[in-house]
């Protein structure tokens, strides 16, 4: 007697097989609801793999252009930054090259200037144009506003500040070798000053109407007595009271009286040059160890001593050796020069 239930039959291809399979019938209900639900399953985790890829795929896809964006962010930064960069290197050479043409002008006057003092003061020429050669600068390069901001833009704009570079350092070379040029030509010529300030290189009176020389250095005949005797420098007529000149910077080193000179100043000047003032008005206007300059009133035209009449007697020293005075006052158109020139 068969039993309630169900029959399952196999029959296996291209052969007259057949294999049979019996289950019951609670089996095969058991079955029939197995089978939705196991492809209910799949298809359930299938959609669900598929979602999350896709799911992935978008989060990719954002996370993509999100980066797409902050990197042409990045770039637009630097691009901006580029370009001021650009601008801040091209205001900097402008303001360069009008700074090293203003320094390169005042070169040129500075070296026009020493070579005039170099011939007034040792009648030679100046700094050789090889020796100003060490460094030649050239006007900069400002044509940067051309470059573009690629890469060969870049390498471009740093040659040329590289090359501009080394043209400033040249031109510092030049101006350090001018500067210890004129710093030479300024200690001779500060020294020439003060050799010329000092020596006895004008008049000790302004000649002018009614000032004149009335007795020179050399022999004459001597009014105390009846024969020629040597006269030690210039006698100077003029008025009592007419004003005392220093002939040259220095240091009083008498301001006295003797019978012979009556009022008298003796100044050393220096270099072995010493001047005398004599036969002065009472009241000198300096005393020993004063410092004179040159032109300076020391005292006024006076009688006193071993005179005749109101004059100035003057004497030149050099190594404590009078000489005459006269060779010294042309010498006065000599300091006015190198004053000029200074």
């Amino acid at each position: 007697m068969f039993k309630k239930g169900y029959k399952i039959i196999v029959i296996k291809d291209g052969q007259f097989d057949l294999k049979q399979f019996h289950i019951n019938k609670l089996t095969g209900v058991a079955f029939l609801l197995v089978i939705p639900i196991l492809f209910s399953g799949f298809y359930f985790l299938l959609n669900t793999f598929n979602s999350d890829s896709i799911s992935n795929k978008n989060s990719t896809i954002l996370s993509q252009t999100d980066r797409i964006t902050e990197l042409e962010y990045e770039n637009k930064i630097k691009d901006d930054k580029l370009k001021d960069f650009q601008e801040e290197i091209d205001t900097k050479i402008k303001e360069n090259n009008k700074k090293l043409t203003q320094l390169n002008d005042i070169l040129v006057s500075n070296q026009k200037k020493s070579d005039k003092l170099v011939k007034v003061l040792f009648d030679t020429k100046g700094l050789s144009r090889e020796s100003r050669k060490a460094g030649s600068g050239g006007e900069l390069d400002n044509d940067s506003n051309k470059i573009n901001l690629d890469n060969s833009g870049m390498q471009d704009l740093i040659d040329k500040t590289i090359l501009n570079a080394n043209k400033i350092d040249k031109l510092f070379k030049k101006i350090y070798i001018e500067k210890i040029y004129l710093s030479n030509i300024e200690d001779k010529f500060n020294s020439k000053i003060k050799y010329w300030s000092s020596i006895p290189s004008r008049m000790p009176m302004d000649i002018k109407r009614g000032i004149y020389i009335s007795s020179y250095y050399g022999y004459r005949d001597d009014p105390f007595h009846d024969r020629k005797q040597f006269h030690a420098g210039d006698d100077f007529s003029a008025k009592i009271g007419t004003p005392v000149k220093c002939t040259g910077d220095g240091v009083v080193t008498k301001a006295q009286f003797d019978t012979r000179f009556g009022n008298f100043i003796e100044i050393d000047h220096g270099f072995s040059y010493k001047t005398v003032y004599a036969h002065l008005k009472d009241g000198l206007l300096v005393k020993k160890g004063d410092k004179v300059k040159r032109g300076q009133s020391i005292a006024y035209l006076g009688n006193t001593g071993r005179s005749t009449a109101p004059h100035l007697h003057y004497e030149v020293k050099f190594k404590n050796k009078t000489v005459n005075p006269r060779k010294y006052y042309t010498y006065d158109k000599k300091l006015e020069q190198l004053i000029y020139y200074r």
